[in-house]
């Protein structure tokens, strides 16, 4: 009985423990959570490094597996010859002249019953002989669909593979939800458009038989009727093709023209720096509301945050302001963006037995637009998404790509050190000490210096153009003041000078004197 009641005991005192673990607590302006935590996006649990790379490595065997059927079904395939829309065109043009003269046949042998039963009897034979056919081919051809089926299959597993490992070597990717969406939506878009350009050709194929067949069997009734048609047919074949190719030669011109401008930003640089700017703006305002909650609503002894991810895709948002507004003016289409950012955002204070929680429900800016768009402006959307809205004029200012690095985007952001808003003037992208940095323009350096309290050493170059571009927190110097560069000379070594949290490269791009964002103007290292 001693050894239950010490039982019984030990398991009382364990659910007590628990339950003043559980029970929380009610001291004046204590936070449920702490501030690091305010801002960490809820959605940014992501899979562990050994789980990521346990599935790179099922996927690497699943898609060498499949690459070896793949190839056994290319061998057994070799030698087959399916048939083109031409082909069938050409199988068909027999049959139709056959069933031409069996009309005739019947027509003219109406009262001769024989003659009927002999015409009867080869049609049926021809029609066996036709099904025979059609059913070899279907086993003849079981090889290359085999193949196209494990093409289709070697096509999803390789999208699986392409994007775990782009998370597993982006370690931004890793802890970003929304950033790892975005490159498993492109990674699955580009073999969903080569897939549908598959698709397209195949029933463009099939509609361009279904045509030619049609047109074949008129074409042999009215030959059977006078054959001196064949010389006008021959002409206007002719007529036709010359036509066509003309044609051709001048819709491919257009096309051209016309996707490179759907895919080009059509606002000014300043316009574009400007709505960005807007969007920054309101998103920091959004920050330091959360921020000050505490200080604004000290009335409450308890204070609990559940707060989603701020911040967006700087593309995302040109690419949509282009395709539904054009050559926009940032201040014409303020009232537009404010009710873009009411939608992705919204942040409530709700008191709950004098305990206030903060709650902001956020979400992804490309699902937003995507359903604001119709047909025409989807496709125009895209094109910009793809080409980076073509409008870099300067180079990149290191090897390799920097966009996946950036930790603070041009614009307005709580500054790092002071803390409180503060508009940034240029992009900063974190690389180590002594990283070569390359001039993005050509001209001349104008200035080397030393700010101990803001840029550390920094380097300025200034073309004839009216280009001017910063490059701040270097380590040292490769050039000096008055020397003249060309685009991708070495300029100095990267570092840590200055008001600084951490070695990287920050770099501002001026135009004429005005400032602007040089994530749409500069070019991302060989990325796109």
């Amino acid at each position: 009985m001693s050894v239950d009641n010490n039982s019984k005991s030990k398991l009382r005192n364990r659910r007590l423990i628990r339950r003043e673990d559980d029970i929380v607590s009610t001291k004046p302006n204590q936070r449920s959570t702490k501030y690091a935590q305010k801002f960490v996006p809820q959605a940014a649990k992501f899979e562990n490094s050994d789980s990521n790379k346990t599935k790179i490595s099922k996927l690497q065997h699943q898609a060498e597996t499949v690459a070896e059927k793949i190839e056994k079904a290319r061998d057994k395939a070799k030698g087959i010859k399916r048939a083109t829309p031409a082909d069938k065109i050409g199988n068909n043009i027999p049959q139709v002249c056959t069933n031409v003269i069996h009309n005739k046949i019947n027509e003219s042998e109406h009262e001769n019953v024989a003659a009927q039963a002999v015409n009867r009897t080869v049609q049926a034979a021809e029609c066996v002989h036709n099904k025979m056919r059609s059913a070899y081919r279907f086993v003849r051809d079981s090889p290359v669909r085999q193949a196209v089926k494990l093409e289709n299959k070697s096509a999803r597993i390789n999208t699986k593979l392409t994007y775990h490992k782009t998370v597993r070597d982006n370690p931004k990717l890793q802890s970003n939800l929304i950033s790892r969406q975005m490159q498993k939506h492109r990674i699955k878009k580009q073999y969903a458009k080569a897939a549908r350009d598959v698709k397209r050709g195949i029933r463009s194929g099939s509609k361009s038989g279904v045509v030619a067949a049609k047109s074949a069997k008129k074409l042999v009734a009215v030959i059977a009727k006078n054959p001196k048609v064949w010389l006008v047919i021959a002409v206007l074949f002719m007529l036709f093709f010359l036509v066509s190719s003309c044609m051709s030669s001048l819709v491919f011109l257009i096309g051209g023209i016309n996707n490179e401008f759907s895919g080009t930003y059509l606002a000014d640089e300043n316009n574009i720096t400007a709505a960005s700017v807007l969007y920054t703006e309101w998103e920091t305002d959004l920050n330091l509301r959360i921020e000050n909650a505490e200080t604004e609503h000290a009335e409450y002894h308890e204070y609990r945050y559940n707060i989603g991810y701020i911040g967006h895709d700087p593309f995302v948002l040109m690419a949509y302001l282009t395709a539904v507004y054009g050559d926009f003016n940032a201040d014409d289409i303020t009232t537009n963006m404010q009710e873009l950012f009411n939608e992705q955002y919204q942040l409530q204070f709700v008191e709950q037995n004098g305990r206030l929680n903060i709650n902001l429900f956020s979400h992804s800016l490309e699902e937003i637009v995507s359903s604001k768009m119709n047909r025409e402006q989807i496709m125009i959307y895209e094109s910009c998404m793809e080409s980076r809205g073509n409008r870099q004029f300067v180079g990149s200012p290191i090897s390799g790509d920097w966009l996946p690095r950036i930790t603070s985007y041009y614009g307005y952001r709580i500054h790092p050190i002071r803390g409180g808003k503060g508009f940034h003037t240029g992009l900063d992208i974190p690389m180590p000490t002594g990283t070569d940095l390359l001039a993005v323009h050509d001209g001349r350096v104008v200035r080397t210096s030393n700010d101990p309290g803001g840029y550390g050493l920094f380097v300025v170059i200034e073309n004839s153009a009216g280009t001017r571009s910063l490059y701040a927190h270097c380590d040292s110097f490769s050039v000096s003041e008055g020397q003249t560069i060309n685009q991708g000379d070495i300029i100095a070594k990267s570092g840590n000078t200055g008001g600084s949290t951490g070695p990287h490269l920050h770099i501002e791009l001026r135009q004429n004197g005005v400032l602007l964002n040089p994530i749409y103007f500069m070019d991302f290292g060989g990325l796109v």
